[in-house]
């Protein structure tokens, strides 16, 4: 099975990644944090249901699912690849992002 980031997913990697590069001014921390969640997310390619259903959750109808990867949520859906559709900090607000996948 494939894995596809939608573009929303690709500029919350950079903005993780930029965030830690620049803001926290550690480019080695950034590198192995997107190098862990692109990793992470690789192993859906294996085992699609590894994550959490985000409906058995919140009531919410959605076919997506969360794995957490460290401290980020790789919010996903299983068609015939992965659909890789978020990279959310956890300490965000789950519910307010919601409506975004």
């Amino acid at each position: 099975m494939k894995i596809r980031y939608a573009p929303q997913a690709k500029k919350d990697l950079e903005e993780i990644r930029d965030y830690i590069a620049v803001k926290l001014r550690n480019p080695d921390a950034a590198a192995a944090t997107t190098r862990r969640i692109t990793r992470d997310a690789l192993r859906l390619t294996r085992q699609p249901y590894l994550g959490v259903s985000v409906e058995e959750k919140t009531g919410k109808r959605t076919d997506a699912r969360i794995l957490v990867s460290g401290r980020y949520w790789v919010v996903y859906e299983v068609h015939e690849h992965i659909d890789v559709l978020r990279i959310l900090d956890t300490r965000m607000d789950f519910f307010r992002n919601l409506g975004s996948f």
